[in-house]
């Protein structure tokens, strides 16, 4: 009875120049269209997840940005976890796989990670991407040798967080601290 009452947004994905605008206004500075654009491609270009983070890179000193980065993980976990949560287990399961891999990557290493079928792998890979929950990247020719498609997630904050909750970020904060 109260769904009359609320008007329901929907908010676009940002474009780059968008996602410097936003940072602007939310931190006050200034950013270089190849940091705003790498936001861009972390956030996914959601709004929610660019404000999130320009709040986490206020503060530029690497000992702050790690705290921060736990800080933010830490905040909202909920909203994160809750996001894996409402994909179905199978799915969520080639999400994990993908989130995992933290880099592109096609439906033959998707399946392995995620100790699947090839073909049902490319199934679920493709329910994904017509929700948007993940992006392919179309094949392309190098030489004479074919590269299959690559996928990877919309949101690349949530490669951040699965791998954070795991412990297993290492090696990817350096150039994540670095970019911001």
């Amino acid at each position: 009875p109260l769904f009359d009452a609320f008007k329901l947004l929907e908010l676009k994905r940002l474009t780059t120049e968008e996602c410097r605008i936003l940072w602007r206004h939310c931190t006050g500075r200034e950013m270089p269209l190849s940091q705003a654009r790498a936001l861009q491609i972390l956030t996914g270009g959601l709004p929610r997840l660019m404000v999130l983070l320009a709040n986490f890179g206020k503060d530029l000193s690497f000992l702050n940005l790690m705290d921060n980065l736990e800080k933010l993980v830490d905040d909202h976990t909920e909203y994160f976890k809750s996001s894996i949560e409402s994909i179905p287990v199978k799915e969520r399961k080639v999400f994990v796989s993908l989130a995992t891999l933290w880099q592109n990557a096609s439906a033959s290493q998707v399946a392995q990670s995620a100790r699947m079928d090839v073909r049902e792998t490319s199934a679920l890979l493709n329910r994904l991407v017509s929700r948007g929950i993940i992006i392919e990247s179309e094949p392309h020719n190098v030489g004479l040798k074919r590269h299959p498609k690559t996928y990877q997630l919309t949101e690349r904050l949530f490669n951040v967080y699965y791998l954070m909750r795991r412990g297993d970020y290492d090696y990817f904060v350096k150039d994540f601290v670095r970019f911001i």
